[in-house]
This record gives structure tokens, C-alpha cells and sequence, in this order.
């Protein structure tokens, strides 16, 4: 019997020989992205609020962005993708391009409509929750206003790349990916990687990699989607990562991810596997940090962990240069009580609770510098434009504020909407309870 192909596999040979975006050569981002990719050719049910996995890859200029998607696009077959690029969105209503089981690629975020009150971008909103895309409006005839709709047919998938944060409904609905700074051992895979082209010339797309895309693309059209289901065992990992409450369209778009894998396996059913696949994909992905956390992007955890760092680093010198000026004699630590002419010391056990407390109240009383934006990039060692996208995007959605007296006198502190957020999938493990997730 022939072993099936890993396509997988072939996809990752592909990208490790001409990707290196991220830190440490990590090509989960494209896998991830063009798996997500697969899930325009899955049996979608419009108007029954499924999302598939649409796409916001948001970075400063000349950053990168672009890449991946562009390393991406060449593991899809002809006719997978449909660009728009410099366009008005109005392009997008006219266009007669067939967008069932394909991509809208938007490569840069002004074809795609957007703002909050915008009816085209409402258009654009209620496509990804309901599968097609309709715009109304009204022409002006012979003097008299007649309505025009135009529809665009689905499901598809969207991707869009910007320097600038979606707003806030349209990050609702988008796996939002803040691209890192690369660190120095990137920017060295990455000039390694241009020897080894310049050397050897592009690596090959496999043959039987897009032929067998092709044959699903051919069924997709021809079954309105290709239909997938779980098996028990799987649906019952499923059911334990709904009760993790997570935003009911991130909730969604796991689930075709999941079903995406099992595409590219060469089944029609989802077995456990494949949520072990998704976990390790998105372990350094940061993909779908944005809807585990409704909304909240990759960029506005990144933000809130620094803050969180710096105060944390300075709680812990108050309490270590407390420990050091109460030092140990004979297992017991002499403490201060009250302050002034009425001040006086006690004894307390060592390692006791008292002790314990005396250093929680140490802690209490740190001295907090002024974090401003430049204290942020460096911390995240990242540039000072990403940090205060980043920042603008924190600040919006209430995870972080200003307590500093103007923008120039900044001194950031989190937010009252903040809450500790999932960085990823659980594994399986944490979720059927055989193991305590890590802190």
C-alpha cells in the first residue's frame, strides 16, 4: 500500500530554504498562514456566524511583511489567490473574479475598506460572519437616485498587510500578527539563506503538493465545500476548549484550522493529532493570540508583559535590598514597626509567614520609575515605531493608560480592562486535565 504524502512536510522543506523572518528561523508564521489558507475549500454554513481564518499581518515599513505572504501564495495553486493592490475598495465591489473557495488578498490595508461607521467596511465585516459580501448603494440616473447592490459571492478567506492596528471590529474578526523585530541571529539566517539562493537558485514547489490542491480546489466548487467532521475522541478536546470561554469566532476559526489539518492529511475527519499539529504550529506563531484573547493582538500582550516585567524587576530589588538589610541572626530577622519618635523593631522567625509578609510589603512599597515608550521598545527590544503602534493599540482597547500629565511626559501603567491572556492553544494535555498547564 502507497504511504500517503505528508504535505506538511513538503510545505516546511519549501519554506526552510528560503524563510527567515523570525527569530531563531521559525516558519510556523507561513506554515500557519497557509494553513489557514486551506480553509476556504471547507463546507461553510452562511449566516450561521462560522469565521474562517482571515488575516492581518501588521508591521512597520520594510519590516518584512509582505514575505511570508509572498512564500505563501507560491505554495497555492494558480488561481487560489486574488490581489488587490493600490486599489479602491470600489474595485473590489465591480470585480467580477470568482472569489468562492479562494483568497482576497489585500496587499495593503487601504483596498480594504475599514473605520467603524464606514458602510462598505460594514460590508467588508459581515462578510467574514456570514460568507458573502454585499454593498448597497445609490447611483445617481438621470437625476434620480436609483440602488445598486453588488454582491460578491463566498466563502473566502481574507488576508490584508499594514504598518497600522485594524480597528476594533475588524480585529475581532482577524488572526491580527504584530511582526517581531528580527533579532541578530535572524538577520544572519537570512543572509545565509541568500547565499544558499544565490548558490543553488529557488527552491522547487512540489508538484504533488499543488496537483493534490488543485483536485481539492476542483471538488470545493464542484460540493459548495469540502466536508470534514471530528471523530469522538477529538470532539471531546473540542468541547473542553469551549468551556475555556474563548471568543465564539476564534472558537471558529480553530476549528477549520483543525479541519484544514486533517484536509492536508488526507482524511475527512479530525482526529486528535491534529490539534497536537495546530498546538506545536502555534507555539511561536503568536497567530491566534488575537482571537484566544478576543481581539487583544500578539503586539498589546507584548506591551502589557513589559509593563508588567518592569514593575515586577523593581518589586523584586525593594524586596532584596529589604531582605539584605534585615539580615539573619540566630534564625531570627529584626523588622521595623511604625516610623517616626514611635517607631520601634520585633523579632520574626525566619522564612515565617511574618517574614513573608514583611517582604510582600516590601514589594507593596517599591519606588516605580516612569515607563515611557522608549523604556518599552528596549525592554521588548524592538523599534520605537512598533512599540508605540503597539501602544496606541493597548491604549485603545483599555489594556494599558497613560498616568503620566501629557504624551510627552508619558508614564504607562496597565490598564483597568487588562486581564492575563492565553499566549496559545493549550496542549492537549492541560485540557483533558493529564497535566497542570505551565504558569
Amino acid at each position: 500500500m502507497k504511504a500517503k504524502t505528508d504535505f506538511l512536510d513538503l510545505a516546511n522543506d519549501y519554506l526552510v530554504k528560503c524563510y527567515a523572518n523570525l527569530k531563531n528561523n521559525n516558519v510556523n508564521l507561513p506554515l500557519l498562514l497557509w494553513v489557514s489558507a486551506w480553509t476556504r475549500l471547507l463546507a461553510y454554513n452562511k449566516n450561521k456566524g462560522e469565521v474562517l481564518p482571515h488575516v492581518w499581518h501588521q508591521g512597520r515599513a520594510e519590516i518584512g511583511k509582505s514575505y511570508p505572504m509572498d512564500r505563501v501564495v507560491e505554495l497555492l495553486p494558480e488561481g487560489a489567490v486574488v490581489k488587490y493592490r493600490g486599489a479602491s475598495p470600489k474595485l473590489f465591489t465591480r470585480d467580477k473574479t470568482d472569489l468562492r473557495h479562494r483568497i482576497a488578498y489585500f496587499e495593503e490595508a487601504d483596498s480594504l475598506a475599514q473605520g467603524e461607521e464606514n458602510p462598505m467596511a460594514e460590508s467588508f465585516r459581515k462578510a467574514m460572519d456570514s460568507g458573502d459580501f454585499i454593498y448597497q448603494s445609490l447611483n445617481n440616473i438621470g437625476g434620480r437616485w436609483e440602488p445598486e447592490t453588488f454582491t460578491r459571492p463566498g466563502p473566502f478567506v481574507m488576508w490584508s498587510t499594514s504598518l497600522k492596528n485594524p480597528g476594533t471590529q475588524l480585529r475581532s474578526r482577524m488572526a491580527v500578527i504584530a511582526m517581531p523585530e528580527p533579532d541578530a541571529k535572524a538577520i544572519a539566517d537570512r543572509n545565509l539563506i541568500k547565499n544558499a539562493i544565490d548558490k543553488d537558485g529557488w527552491p522547487i514547489v512540489s508538484n504533488d503538493l499543488l496537483h493534490y490542491q488543485e483536485d481539492l480546489q476542483k471538488q470545493a466548487a464542484a460540493s459548495d465545500g469540502i466536508k470534514v467532521s471530528f471523530n469522538d475522541e477529538t470532539f471531546e478536546v473540542i468541547n473542553k476548549l469551549a468551556e475555556m470561554h474563548i471568543d465564539s469566532r476564534a472558537f471558529s476559526q480553530i476549528k477549520f484550522l483543525l479541519k484544514a489539518l486533517a484536509l492536508m492529511a488526507q482524511r475527512t475527519e479530525v482526529l486528535p493529532v491534529d490539534y497536537d499539529t495546530l498546538f506545536d504550529l502555534n507555539r511561536h506563531s503568536e497567530f491566534l493570540t488575537s482571537g484566544l484573547n478576543s481581539g487583544v493582538t500578539g503586539g498589546i500582550r507584548k506591551i502589557c508583559d513589559a509593563i508588567s516585567e518592569i514593575k515586577k524587576a523593581e518589586e523584586d530589588d525593594a524586596a532584596r535590598w529589604f531582605d539584605e538589610w534585615h539580615p539573619v541572626k540566630d534564625g531570627m530577622r529584626k523588622v521595623p514597626v511604625g516610623a517616626g519618635k514611635l517607631a520601634f523593631t520585633r523579632l520574626v522567625p525566619d522564612e515565617s509567614v511574618e517574614w513573608l509578609n514583611e517582604l510582600r510589603m516590601a514589594r507593596q512599597r517599591a519606588d516605580h520609575s516612569k515607563i515611557t515608550s522608549n523604556d518599552l521598545a528596549a525592554h521588548m527590544d524592538t523599534g520605537p515605531t512598533t512599540a508605540q503602534e503597539w501602544l496606541k493599540a493597548a491604549i485603545a482597547e483599555g489594556w494599558v493608560e497613560n498616568q503620566g500629565f501629557s504624551k510627552a511626559k508619558a508614564d504607562y501603567k496597565l490598564g483597568p480592562l487588562f486581564k492575563k491572556t492565553l499566549a496559545g492553544l493549550p496542549s492537549r494535555d492541560v485540557l483533558m486535565g493529564t497535566v497542570e498547564p505551565t504558569p
